[in-house]
């Protein structure tokens, strides 16, 4: 009975050591360049807005595949890079799977010095993705495209949640929600502000809704040392994206030090004369490469004493 034992313990063995040789052929054989062409042919001809580039593809385990240097341009402006990615982590989900028409993934993103991580349901019948995620440690200063399409600095670590619901072919037909946090922040001025290029901030939240190529802003709030701001608006894409049209509205609370110092004493007493309740309120309207700004006081709009005012 012992040798029966041991002999049918050695075959199992055997046959565990031989699956696995054979499934580790098979993942050393998989023909990662053809799925790679295959992959970003399937994403460019589905989104015809957008231009994809996948520099690598590898399998990995736990099962599953790595993208790596993936780029997201508008075909309207291909040189001008919108998202990278230096890496991208996809494994099917086998615990979620319960049918044919969905597919589950799980997925994990390095990009921006940070890590995007969620998972998704591929729907085959409807050809919609819906999923969640959370991100962290996404430094701004890295959307290099984007920081020199707007002409101004920006930087700052961004983390929040995300959930989303849109259409393979074209994933601005869906809707999206965001909770979003900036710590430690900054974003240049095109015209100075309270005699500010650049406003430094410790932080700032935001909740994006987006849906119907609307984007909305609520329950905005940055705090910053010179001063505290509340907004919401809303941000109506157009094409090309640069020229979307960007509407917002809050109140800002110049803070002491913001005041000090401003070196024209006339403009210091005007601008506290205008405050409610200790605070402006502004507007902020345009396209999004060229925004502009108008405070409105006790009074009035403040036409022209904001802007640069005390240098």
């Amino acid at each position: 009975m012992n040798r029966f034992i041991r002999w049918i313990l050695s075959s199992l063995a055997y046959l565990f050591y031989t699956v696995a040789v054979i499934l580790l052929l098979l993942w050393w054989r998989f023909p990662a360049d053809s799925v790679r062409k295959r992959l970003v042919h399937e994403l460019n001809t589905t989104q015809s807005a957008w231009l994809w580039r996948i520099g690598s593809l590898e399998a990995s385990l736990p099962p599953g595949i790595e993208l790596g240097d993936m780029r997201l341009a508008t075909r309207e402006n291909p040189d001008l890079v919108l998202f990278e990615a230096d890496s991208v982590r996809l494994r099917p989900d086998i615990r979620r799977l319960t049918g044919l028409e969905t597919i589950p993934f799980r997925y994990t993103i390095r990009t921006m010095g940070g890590t995007v991580r969620g998972r998704t349901l591929l729907h085959l019948k409807t050809r919609r993705i819906t999923g969640e995620e959370t991100f962290e440690g996404l430094n701004l200063a890295a959307l290099t495209g984007l920081r020199q399409k707007l002409r101004r600095p920006l930087s700052g670590s961004m983390s929040g949640t995300c959930t989303y619901d849109m259409a393979l072919a074209d994933p601005l037909r869906g809707t999206m929600r965001m909770d979003v946090r900036v710590a430690n922040g900054f974003i240049g001025l095109r015209q100075p502000v309270f005699g500010l290029d650049q406003l430094d901030f410790s932080e700032t939240t935001v909740s994006l809704d987006y849906a119907d190529r609307l984007l909305t802003f609520a329950r905005g709030r940055l705090d910053a040392k010179l001063l505290g701001a509340d907004y919401s608006g809303t941000l109506a894409l157009r094409s090309p994206l640069f020229m979307s049209e960007l509407k917002l509205s809050g109140t800002i609370e110049p803070r002491p030090e913001l005041l000090g110092r401003l070196q024209d004493t006339t403009v210091v007493t005007l601008i506290k004369s205008q405050l409610q309740s200790g605070r402006l309120a502004f507007n902020v309207s345009g396209t999004l490469l060229e925004p502009g700004i108008q405070f409105t006081g006790a009074s009035g709009v403040l036409d022209g004493i904001i802007q640069g005012s005390g240098r």
